[in-house]
Parts: C-alpha cells; structure tokens; sequence
C-alpha cells in the first residue's frame, strides 16, 4: 500500500468520524455521541389530567429538521385546553433523532 493511499484512507476516516459524531445530537438535557433516549419533566410534579397530547420535530443527520413540538400544538393534538404537565422524549440515532413535548391535562 502506497504513502498517498494511506493518507487518503486515514483522512477519509477522520472526516467520515468527524460528520457522523454531530449528527443528530441535542443538548438538552445530556447529549449522547452515537444514542440518545431520554424522557425529561419539564413542567408539574407527576404526569397528570385524563388527556394526553403529543407534538414532535425530527432531524435528518443534524442538517435537516422539520416539525411542531410546541407546547400549544401538543395540547391541541389531545384536545387539551388546560395544561397540568409538560415533558420532552428525546429519541436520536445516527441518522434520525426527535424531539417529543408531551402534555397531559384536561
């Protein structure tokens, strides 16, 4: 194996580690390198109410995100109108993470 070819190995590795390692990482409230799975009380003691709404964004490798996970959409999408708990799920593999607002009220 040649020096040149080498080199053109060991930068290409460098590169390729260096794109994959920021793909779709968030930074709340840990980040993980390679995964990340996480569930997180934003707002009220415990889970509460009969209702539950949830609203979601992806990411695409971390160039790209689409999506509503705003408070008022997740309410809506559970027919919520008062608001007793807010939580995040955040779920990020390599190539697709999301970003989860789950309310539950009434």
């Amino acid at each position: 194996m040649s020096k040149r070819f080498s080199k053109i190995c060991v930068m290409a590795l460098a590169v390729s580690s260096l794109s994959l390692g920021a793909c779709t990482t968030t930074t709340y409230p840990v980040a993980g390198m390679w995964t990340q799975d996480v569930r997180v009380s934003v707002d009220g003691k415990m889970p509460a109410g009969s209702k539950r709404g949830e609203a979601c964004v992806t990411s695409y490798l971390g160039v790209f995100a689409t999506g509503d996970a705003s408070v008022e959409a997740a309410a809506a999408n559970g027919g919520i109108t008062r608001v007793q708990s807010v939580e995040a799920l955040i779920n990020a593999k390599i190539v697709i993470g999301t970003y989860c607002t789950v309310v539950r009220g009434s």
